[in-house]
């Protein structure tokens, strides 16, 4: 299900002789039941293949970006993309992904590199606290969902798509049709959607012009079909899970092994470091929302300096959370830092001493360093407390 609410190419084979679609059992067949069934897929084309078999090709019949070109007049009087419409349900529950679509203009070079960060603040709710930071909800991501090309990816990573036909200069009509999320705990009201704009050389976020789009939370709206959140957001979503801890790590990690499949060069990871750090400076206080992101998207690309930058800022402001000392530890012993990591692990010791995990961290980081009694009295506590809970 995944997979067919997350690609929009899929292929597969048949024998001349056989049914189709096929009648057999197993996932593969069922998939290609649900592609001939579902009317957002189309089959784009059959091959006529030796050995009397065929190739089918399916497509979406509306895929999450589309671009169009514009006279080159329409981008005239803009030095910023235009956020030129939006289209999404006037009410809708929280805690449910909800359907939008952002049209955007502006020059290729302008909307290649441009990252959008979006806020769907409240407007007004009664008997409401004054800080009203945690009840909105963010959407940020590059525009075109990091599809247009060149793509920007990971530095260790390269790509074909150099675009070379491409205008930069040229006017284009972006559209992105994808899905939001209301948080959950976001209070019934109504919201409005604020933005700003990052090029790739940008340092600090510039305003952008939008015109009054708003939602209504009502906890009794009933629920609207939607496509599948944004990988950027699906990043942040899991990221929530760090905090608690080894025991959630399945939570992140499952989700981020099937998005990378679905983004070989993980731009996502790109998008989601250039605008969790963004929010982070603006937010120093939001450590769960933005700092394990940021630090997540980091160490998805293998950006170990980067990393332990900021988990070094994360621990100071998330002091009492055993795990972030943890991961700190972590990232140093990747590093090959075992002085480093043992200091990191201190603290977390003194908070989960009855941790497995961290117990055999120090025990590695003891080890790295020469002092073989303490790793063998780590590692053998890490391996009592691993066996006593089982």
């Amino acid at each position: 299900e995944k997979d067919l609410r997350s690609l929009s190419w899929f292929y597969a084979q048949s024998k001349l002789d056989e049914p189709w679609p096929p009648t057999k059992k197993g996932l593969q067949a069922e998939m290609v039941r649900q592609l001939e069934q579902r009317p957002e897929f189309a089959k784009a084309q059959t091959w006529q293949l030796p050995g009397k078999r065929q190739l089918h090709l399916y497509q979406r019949r509306r895929f999450p970006v589309t671009v169009k070109a514009l006279p080159d007049r329409a981008c005239e009087a803009d030095t910023l993309p235009r956020l030129r419409r939006v289209v999404i349900p006037s009410q809708v529950p929280p805690g449910q992904a909800v359907p939008v679509t952002y049209k955007w203009i502006g020059t290729w070079e302008t909307l290649q590199t441009g990252l959008v960060l979006l806020t769907w603040e409240p407007i007004a709710i009664a008997d409401a606290p004054v800080n009203s930071s945690q009840r909105a909800w963010i959407h940020d991501h590059g525009i075109g969902l990091g599809t247009l090309r060149p793509n920007p990816i990971q530095p260790n990573q390269t790509t074909f798509s150099a675009a070379k036909d491409i205008n930069p200069n040229g006017c284009f009509q972006v559209t992105e049709h994808t899905a939001t999320l209301p948080p959950q705990e976001s209070l019934p009201g109504s919201y409005r959607l604020v933005g700003s704009y990052l090029s790739a050389t940008d340092t600090t976020p510039q305003p952008l012009a939008i015109t009054d789009v708003t939602v209504t939370l009502a906890a009794n709206a009933q629920p609207v079909s939607a496509p599948e959140l944004d990988w950027v957001t699906q990043l942040r979503e899991v990221s929530q899970f760090l905090p608690q801890g080894p025991d959630f790590l399945d939570k992140v990690f499952e989700p981020i092994g099937r998005l990378n499949v679905y983004d070989p060069i993980q731009n996502y990871t790109v998008q989601a470091e250039k605008t969790l750090t963004q929010r982070w400076q603006a937010n120093p206080q939001a450590v769960v929302a933005y700092g394990y992101g940021l630090v997540l998207a980091q160490v998805l690309q293998l950006k170990v300096p980067e990393a332990i930058a900021s988990l070094e800022q994360l621990v100071q402001q998330d002091a009492e959370n055993p795990y972030a000392h943890a991961y700190l530890g972590f990232v140093n012993l990747y590093a090959f830092h075992p002085k480093a990591a043992q200091t990191a692990l201190i603290p977390a010791l003194e908070l989960a001493p009855d941790s497995p995990e961290i117990n055999g961290l120090s025990a590695i980081a003891a080890l790295l360093q020469g002092h073989l009694r303490e790793a063998w009295q780590k590692g053998n506590t890490a391996i009592d407390l691993a066996v006593a809970g089982e």
